[in-house]
């Protein structure tokens, strides 16, 4: 049996989308492994205050950042992004936990 894994986007921290997904973040259970992956820099990147917020309302979130990444940090740093996920996928499914075929 494997967890499911979630990954939340925000784009611009004003926009309704992202204060919807905001009011519901306290509602991801505790099994849930959630990671968030923040960009350093850019006129819709959260300031350090607000980061604290989102992280105190899921708890056992994890979360990293990725240098010199603005808004579409999947486009400006592909690498480090790239790098920052598996990261976090090897923590939440160790090899050792796996089948071997």
């Amino acid at each position: 049996h494997t967890l499911p894994f979630i990954q939340l986007v925000f784009g611009d921290p004003m926009g309704s989308s992202s204060r919807r997904a905001y009011s519901r973040l306290h509602m991801l259970p505790a099994e849930l492994p959630v990671h968030f992956i923040f960009a350093e820099e850019g006129r819709s990147v959260h300031p350090e205050s607000s980061l604290r917020d989102i992280l105190g309302q899921v708890k056992h979130a994890t979360h990293a950042r990725v240098n010199g990444a603005g808004h579409l940090l999947v486009h400006e740093r592909p690498k480090e992004t790239a790098e920052a996920i598996a990261a976090v996928l090897k923590r939440t499914y160790p090899l050792e936990n796996r089948a071997r075929l």
